[in-house]
């Protein structure tokens, strides 16, 4: 009986722990936040797995992390979603080690396009990001130039 408990303890603190410790402070503390906002409304928080996709997006070999807001609950999406130009993607990379994003934009979906030792994000926007004529929507690519991301 107390060795199916202490299995049952040393199990639960192997699992939880270790797969929170696997990002640097810089992600895990932002991620943290999310995390709290469903746990405030009583919702159930974005798994990791979901909500952060670690790709190099800056060619320094090092992940690089990208939040997706809408695999988030339904708390984050009202804070940082709306139906005209979706919801926000934050981008931390490695490089700054900032517990800022190097890059936050609004898009309505994104993806990963891999090109020589950096990625890059495509992503569909929408409103002002599309410029004056604000079309229903375009596709911009998001890009590490200088110190940040810029989209193009």
């Amino acid at each position: 009986m107390i060795a199916a408990r202490a299995f049952l303890v040393l199990a639960f603190v192997s699992v939880t722990p270790a797969f929170a410790a696997e990002l640097p402070q810089y992600v895990a503390g932002p991620f943290s936040g999310f995390v709290d906002d469903c746990q405030q409304e009583k919702q159930k928080p974005p798994k990791r797995a979901d909500f952060i996709t670690e790709v190099d997006l800056d060619g320094d070999g090092k992940a690089d992390y990208v939040f997706d807001i809408a695999k988030g609950c339904a708390a984050n999406k009202m804070l940082y979603c709306n139906d005209k130009e979706g919801c926000k993607i934050s981008i931390y990379l490695s490089s700054a080690e900032m517990a800022f994003p190097s890059g936050d934009f609004k898009v309505k979906s994104w993806r990963i396009v891999r090109e020589g030792k950096a990625a890059r994000i495509v992503a569909t926007m929408a409103g002002e990001a599309c410029g004056p004529t604000k079309p229903a929507s375009c596709e911009k690519t998001l890009r590490f130039k200088g110190e940040a991301f810029v989209a193009e």
